[in-house]
């Protein structure tokens, strides 16, 4: 997990650099596209291209949602520091909570929501609206966190039915093109240096993709998720070093309450299920 955090900040990095000459929006398309050439050779395999049927609607959805949230994203990383973005982006599975409550009936009780408000707390006070302006970075940092909500709980619904594979190489196939939409309007050929770098960052995206989620699957949730704290002092000393951003006190506490209340709501849950899986054994052997 931690080499996974390494690699997606060293992709915001990138990201923020490729954006003195390339717009954020072809930035994306160049990711799904260099993503889409990496997972090439396994797209052929039996059962990962199969008809999707009754899923089709929750395949589209998650590719609207999940290029709402890339472009929300990559446009936010070029607008505000680094380390303000990446602790706002912390807002995701506290956003996922909600709307697993709205879309998939989900019971949330008194602890879970006290953590959710606490971490909305949070992100008050990395935006401090009132002491510091709210602009357009900080809107759609917050945009790309909720976008990326929904993609997180809609792929949720296809696991019951899809295997990892096929939502992934599903997604990028239809996501792709998509994305080559807003790029057209904002297109700038990339220099031949900046092309390898785009390369590199569609193939790192997709290494760190595979690491995510070999991470969970090989731990529990409660275990892994704390590594993604990392993220944070990462890109924030690289952004240091490369860009002389210096983040505030209010960022680095914002980020961790924002954090904790994440890492809180994922322990639940992680206890919900492990509670749940029990009863159902107890049931089959009685």
């Amino acid at each position: 997990m931690v080499c996974a955090c390494v690699i997606w900040g060293a992709i915001t990095i990138l990201v923020r650099d490729l954006s003195a000459n390339l717009h954020p929006f072809e930035i994306v398309f160049f990711r799904t596209f260099f993503g889409l050439v990496a997972i090439a050779p396994f797209m052929f395999r039996p059962g990962v291209l199969d008809r999707m049927g009754e899923a089709a609607r929750l395949y589209f959805w998650r590719v609207i949602v999940g290029l709402i949230s890339m472009l929300t994203w990559f446009y936010a990383i070029t607008k505000i520091p680094l380390a303000e973005a990446t602790a706002l982006s912390f807002m995701t599975p506290i956003f996922a909570t909600v709307a697993a409550i709205v879309f998939l009936r989900e019971v949330v009780r008194l602890r879970r929501w006290t953590a959710m408000l606490v971490g909305f707390g949070g992100a008050l006070l990395v935006l401090r609206p009132g002491m510091s302006s709210i602009g357009i970075g900080e809107i759609t940092a917050v945009a790309s966190a909720f976008a990326g909500a929904l993609a997180m709980v809609l792929v949720k619904m296809l696991s019951r039915t899809e295997t990892t594979n096929r939502v992934v190489a599903i997604n990028l196939l239809f996501l792709t093109p998509l994305a080559l939409i807003p790029a057209l309007f904002v297109w700038t050929w990339p220099t031949p240096t900046e092309w390898l770098w785009l390369a590199g960052m569609g193939f790192a995206a997709t290494a760190a993709n595979w690491l995510t989620v070999r991470a969970f699957a090989l731990g529990d949730t409660t275990a892994v998720l704390p590594y993604d704290f990392t993220r944070l002092p990462f890109v924030a000393l690289l952004a240091f070093l490369l860009f002389g951003e210096v983040p505030d006190l209010w960022t680095w506490v914002g980020g961790g309450i924002i954090f904790l209340s994440s890492f809180y709501i994922a322990r639940r849950e992680a206890q919900i299920r492990k509670r749940d899986r029990d009863a159902a054994t107890t049931t089959k052997v009685t």
